[in-house]
This record gives structure tokens, C-alpha cells and sequence, in this order.
């Protein structure tokens, strides 16, 4: 799988669960981004903050989804550029819950369910440190996750 090469941060990594019932949670110390492709369609990544990325200016098509997702200016958008590694199947996920400050408000906890649950990758099968949630029907819109 081919990772792109720029991110969007969407806010932080919570939990997700999958359909077979096991709950994935992340440390709030360990700074588990949740991000979206430029095209916020198709998957929505989840890694550490310790996971090798780097920094990059977000380009217009980035800028535009995350001003749409956050309704905030694109001078504070983020983006993140991670490296690719190889990723297991770990089975189908049933939701993702994250925390953003969207809209200028405090963060607030957010948690999306599934309606066809999507694949789920991992870097690790024992201590993930990216997560990868794939479907065709996951879209990032202004009103959050979508799909």
C-alpha cells in the first residue's frame, strides 16, 4: 500500500473499535494523530506523534479540507508526512473516535460509526503506531467523518 505523501490533521486519535468487538485505545501522552488524505476521500490514517514525519506547507486542496473540516483559517492548518512501512490486516472497523477543536471550540470528543465497516492496517500487530482505515465510502466533510 502507498501511503501519500501529505496529510491532513483532522485532531487526535482516541480509540476505534473493530467489528469483532476489540477496542483500540490510544494514550492521550502518546499524541495519536487522526488525519485524511488531500482528497479526504478513501481512508483516514491514525499514528504517533513519534512515527517518522515531518512537517510540509499545506498545499490549496489540503488547505480547503481542513479550513472545511475545522472552519478555521488556513494559516492554522497542519499537515503531516509519514513514511511508509508494511501494514497487516487487522480485521474490519465498527467506529473511530477522535477529539478536535473544530470551530474554534475546546476540544470536544467526536465518535463515528461505520455503516459498512472498512479495512483496518497496521505497522504492528502488537503495538501499532499507524493506523490505516480504508473504504471507498469514507468521505471528510464540514460536518466530520463521513461513510
Amino acid at each position: 500500500m502507498v501511503l501519500p505523501g501529505i496529510l491532513v490533521e483532522l485532531g487526535r486519535a482516541v480509540e476505534f473499535i473493530t467489528v469483532s468487538g476489540d477496542t483500540w485505545e490510544f494514550p492521550k501522552n502518546g499524541h495519536f494523530v487522526l488525519a485524511s488524505p488531500t482528497s479526504g476521500r478513501g481512508r483516514l490514517y491514525i499514528f504517533s506523534a513519534n512515527f517518522r514525519r515531518k512537517t510540509k506547507k499545506l498545499n490549496s486542496r489540503g488547505q480547503g479540507l481542513r479550513s472545511k473540516f475545522t472552519g478555521k483559517p488556513t494559516d492554522e492548518n497542519k499537515i503531516v508526512s509519514v513514511a511508509e512501512p508494511k501494514l497487516y490486516t487487522l480485521g474490519r472497523c465498527k467506529s473511530v473516535a477522535y477529539e478536535s477543536d473544530k470551530y474554534g471550540r475546546t476540544l470536544k470528543l467526536y465518535e463515528h460509526k461505520f455503516g459498512y465497516p472498512p479495512i483496518v492496517r497496521v505497522d504492528s500487530k502488537n503495538t501499532p503506531r499507524l493506523v490505516v482505515i480504508s473504504s471507498g465510502k469514507i468521505r471528510i466533510t464540514e460536518r466530520g467523518v463521513l461513510g
